[in-house]
């Protein structure tokens, strides 16, 4: 997975706008649902039942949907840890049995310094792709969260 760095700190600003507001409409449900319970301990016959009945619910399919897109994120990410160790092990392996039959000290040396070129480049490339793909599971984690709170916020302000 190849992204140029704006790609990448475009989705790392749009995941930030999307926690900033999820933080905004958790606050105004919050209040808006502590209003509705502080008039159904004033007037229970009155009370907005409906809405005090989906506080838990609404809360476990949310958040059981974003468990499910964090684990599967994490299996992903674990998979490409995986293959980048595999990837990693089998180059420096491959630059051990290159130096080994490089006889001539000057070109070992001018090798050394390729490979280790390669393997610092490899290195930024690596963590440029986690960096992208832990942005893109933060957002599939943020989502169900985000979809649940701001249609409650919507709601909550008819």
């Amino acid at each position: 997975m190849k992204k140029p760095v704006s790609d990448i700190l475009q989705n790392a600003e749009a995941n930030l706008r999307t926690g900033q507001e999820m933080a905004e409409a958790s606050a105004f449900v919050v209040q808006k649902r502590l209003e509705k319970l502080a008039g159904a301990a004033v007037d229970p016959i009155r009370a907005d039942h409906a809405e005090i009945g989906r506080m838990g619910s609404e809360k476990v399919e949310a958040f059981t949907a974003s468990a499910g897109a964090a684990s599967h994120a994490a299996f992903e990410m674990g998979e490409a840890c995986t293959d980048i160790a595999r990837r990693t092990t089998e180059q420096l392996q491959a630059n051990l049995d290159a130096l080994s039959r490089e006889t001539n000290e000057a070109k070992r040396l001018a090798l050394q310094t390729e490979q280790v070129a390669q393997f610092w480049g490899q290195a930024m490339v690596d963590g440029m792709a986690l960096w992208s793909q832990g942005l893109s599971a933060q957002a599939k984690i943020m989502a169900p969260l985000h979809a649940r709170v701001t249609e409650n916020a919507k709601r909550l302000k008819d």
